[in-house]
């Protein structure tokens, strides 16, 4: 099985301030084959997390408007 394929299986949710490194890194994952969602604010992350848990989550803290404990434990 290739890489690609394997990528295709996993989803990731990529919390990053707006800007071009955030769409960059979201077109790279997604041509690796990735199923990713960029979000550039913690409410509709964490909406998107309610509904369907991702494989994977990046963060960047400098995203969050609380705590990262306070983000975690609203994902559990």
């Amino acid at each position: 099985m290739k890489n690609k394929d394997l990528a295709s299986q996993f989803s990731v949710c990529l919390l990053h301030p707006p800007g071009d490194e955030g769409i960059h890194l979201q077109s790279e994952l997604a041509r690796g084959g990735y199923d990713i969602d960029l979000f550039t604010d913690e409410e509709s992350c964490l909406r998107r997390i309610e509904k369907k848990s991702p494989h994977i989550l990046v963060l960047y803290t400098q995203s969050l408007k609380t705590s990262l404990s306070d983000v975690i434990e609203r994902m559990m």
